[in-house]
């Protein structure tokens, strides 16, 4: 309950007050009761959501990582309700379904809110987080972003940067103007993970020679694999211990099927993208200019490079490199090479392109189709990888 002060107007004495603590919410569940907002339309059917089985149960309204902001309590046959969570939309009226009056965020959601179940016992009494490290998937736009309803972050992100919500709770960049009024801004970019499984999610890679162990075939030579092991129940050195499992990933390595495999995490189009060296740092304006002969290893920043289409027709071309304004290869030439799987390019110096790099080096291609050990929650069509926000709200 509040905390009034309980003074005496005329002395400034405390005369009534026997608390001089401040009410505060612990964790993530408020001390308010508060409500989704019911004129929400519904983001998906969560079919392991709570009595799912039972009328609208399983109807989520809010997702899990999604932006939210407080509105007005409504009336009710006459009767005032609760105070009421409903997505932002940044400040645009309408923003998520009509009509919706403008607001701005004060928090994210930390699991799903359902329909019709709001209730402490049953786990999904109506929080959310503030100061929190989150992870949620990046897509390429919008367009990729509507097609999931949890938590979702679209549009070109890089580390340090700030990020809003847009008019239906998701996370994109903030511009200048965001940062400077303040109240529009929930976080900030901690890490961007675009292009390798993340730290212990290789114990779900498995070699051929697994592969077949477990479909119990045996005696079968294989000459270009060497012995691994599956999981740290299998003999042998244990993930992550065995050197067979290490980036890059073995050619022949898989995921399980359309959990960990990344059967359509990629197939991604980047157009004119500055190359990588080998510390991370932009391959531009070089200084000095490598010797003719100098064997110069380079990485594009989205392996590994797609050589077919979906159809499985061949790419062509597979890579484009370009120096400055000149076309300098496409594919593979004598004098450059590229390794599709990892994205590494090595590129021999020779005298008639040595002219041309104090221009930056951009590769146009193709990610995919996808690197076995991704996680299940980054397998999505047209996926960037995993962003990581840390929440300033």
């Amino acid at each position: 309950m509040p905390l009034f002060p309980g003074r005496s107007t005329a002395t400034k004495e405390r005369i009534r007050s026997t608390n001089s603590r401040l009410v505060v919410s612990e964790g993530t569940i408020c001390s308010e009761v508060m409500q989704v907002d019911p004129n929400l339309p519904k983001a998906f059917d969560d079919f392991l959501g709570p009595e799912f089985l039972l009328p609208n149960k399983g109807e989520v309204k809010i997702g899990k990582g999604r932006i939210v902001a407080p509105m007005a309590p409504g009336m009710i046959a006459g009767k005032q309700t609760p105070p009421r969570l409903t997505l932002c939309n940044n400040g645009t009226a309408n923003g998520a379904y009509t009509p919706q009056p403008a607001n701005f965020p004060c928090g994210i959601a930390p699991y799903h809110y359902y329909r019709d179940v709001a209730d402490k016992f049953g786990g999904g009494a109506v929080g959310f987080l503030t100061r929190a490290l989150i992870e949620v998937p990046c897509v390429v736009n919008e367009a990729a972003a509507a097609n999931i309803g949890t938590g979702v972050a679209y549009g070109s992100l890089v580390e340090g940067d700030f990020v809003r919500s847009d008019t239906r709770g998701r996370f994109v960049v903030a511009s200048p103007s965001d940062i400077a009024e303040g109240r529009r801004v929930v976080g900030r970019v901690i890490a961007m993970i675009t292009s390798v499984p993340p730290l212990g999610w290789l114990e779900w890679v498995m070699l051929g020679r697994d592969i077949l162990k477990e479909e119990g075939v045996r005696d079968i030579n294989f000459p270009t694999l060497r012995e691994s092991t599956y999981s740290p129940q299998m003999q042998g050195k244990p993930f992550p211990y065995d050197p067979t499992y290490a980036w890059p990933i073995h050619r022949d390595a898989r995921g399980i099927e359309f959990l960990t495999d990344g059967s359509v995490f990629g197939d991604i189009a980047y157009t004119n993208e500055i190359v990588l060296n080998v510390d991370g740092s932009v391959y531009a304006n070089p200084n000095p200019v490598p010797a003719v002969g100098t064997r110069v290893r380079l990485y594009v920043r989205n392996a590994p490079i797609s050589t077919v289409d979906r159809t499985g027709a061949a790419r062509s071309p597979i890579i484009r490199i370009e120096i400055g304004a000149g076309v300098v290869w496409t594919d593979i030439t004598p004098d450059c090479s590229v390794d599709y799987l990892t994205g590494e390019i090595i590129w021999t110096v020779a005298a008639a392109r040595r002219g041309a790099v104090a221009d930056a080096i951009r590769a146009t291609y193709f990610r995919g189709p996808g690197i076995p050990g991704i996680p299940r929650n980054w397998n999505e069509d047209r996926a960037l990888g995993a962003v990581r926000i840390w929440m300033l709200i």
